[in-house]
């Protein structure tokens, strides 16, 4: 239910609430709030989790985790108030539910589901290796991380830290510039830079070449989802909101969460090495094909994003877009 909530509605308020001249730059915020969260739930477990009675922490763990969210609704229950662009739907509850679903509105909107096309594309990509990369870095032949040198010290929580950081201000940076001189500049080379990041890890074999490969495909898995969602935004017509954002969830996250995996559990077998688990479980180290799976795949959202181009850009005026 809160994911609903979160998908349909939220996603629908800020798309009401900011325009086509700062869209990427809320886009490189939003991008920056799970990663927040997830550093402070690592914290949080790291000092729930610390004690010897296990079960006990992990019912503490939920428990503050649910009441924060809790804590988090009923503030924005009061605080958040519908964007002045909101537009009440005239329509029966069926006719709302297919309006995305007509040839008509996929001509009549043709750059949207372009962009759709390319965040699912990309979407895809990620889910083909990013369910398996920290088994893949623990596990892998090629040693490139133990169980140990994963654990929280002083050292590495500061160095994070800082990478953290200087990777939000560069996001939110890049946000900017593509707020100022548009979109059509900045997205291909973002996928280019994703893409080639893939490819350098499906061929690291050391640290080094590792590390190498992370830059560009952080960067560009940041940045090239940030362009890509700002654009979806951007093409969705004021009045029509909340109706798009069920089809957005089709091509964002439904389609890839069944595709992804399956494209993702083809590759990691190539590897055909075994590790036992916690539970004394064999399980299958994922093979670097995935990174090479991956990169195919995302290299085909350049054939939307190519017709989008070619169409006029990206750039949308608020007065074409109701």
């Amino acid at each position: 239910v809160g994911s609903t909530a979160n998908d349909a509605c939220f996603n629908a308020w800020v798309t009401d609430s900011t325009t086509t001249k700062n869209r990427a730059t809320a886009e490189s915020i939003l991008a920056f709030m799970p990663m927040a969260a997830m550093g402070l739930v690592i914290a949080l477990g790291g000092i729930l989790l610390a004690g010897n009675n296990v079960q006990k922490s992990y019912e503490y763990f939920f428990l503050v985790l649910g009441a924060v969210v809790i804590v988090c609704g009923i503030i924005g229950l009061f605080t958040l108030k519908d964007a002045p662009k909101t537009v009440e739907s005239s329509q029966s509850f069926l006719g709302d539910l297919v309006y995305g679903l007509k040839p008509s509105v996929i001509k009549e909107n043709a750059k949207l589901y372009l962009t759709l096309l390319a965040v699912c594309a990309y979407s895809i990509a990620v889910q083909v290796f990013f369910p398996y990369l920290i088994i893949y870095l623990q596990h892998s032949p090629d040693g490139f991380f133990s169980a140990d040198s994963l654990k929280l010290t002083p050292a590495f929580i500061i160095i994070a830290a800082v990478c953290l950081v200087a990777l939000i201000v560069g996001i939110i940076f890049v946000g900017k510039l593509a707020d100022k001189y548009g979109k059509n500049k900045i997205v291909i080379p973002m996928l280019v830079l994703f893409v080639a990041g893939l490819v350098i890890l499906y061929f690291a074999h050391d640290i080094k070449l590792l590390l190498i490969g992370v830059v560009p495909t952080a960067v560009g898995y940041c940045l090239l989802g940030i362009m890509l969602n700002a654009a979806v935004r951007d093409f969705t017509p004021e009045s029509k909101t909340g109706l798009f954002q069920g089809v957005r969830m089709v091509f964002a996250v439904m389609i890839p969460m069944v595709v992804g995996p399956y494209v993702g559990k083809k590759a990691i077998f190539s590897s055909g090495i075994y590790y036992t688990d916690d539970y004394g479980v064999s399980q299958i180290v994922p093979a670097s094909s995935m990174f090479l799976y991956a990169a195919i795949v995302c290299a085909a959202a350049i054939i939307p994003i190519i017709v989008i181009l070619c169409k006029g850009g990206f750039a949308v005026s608020e007065n074409n877009n109701k």
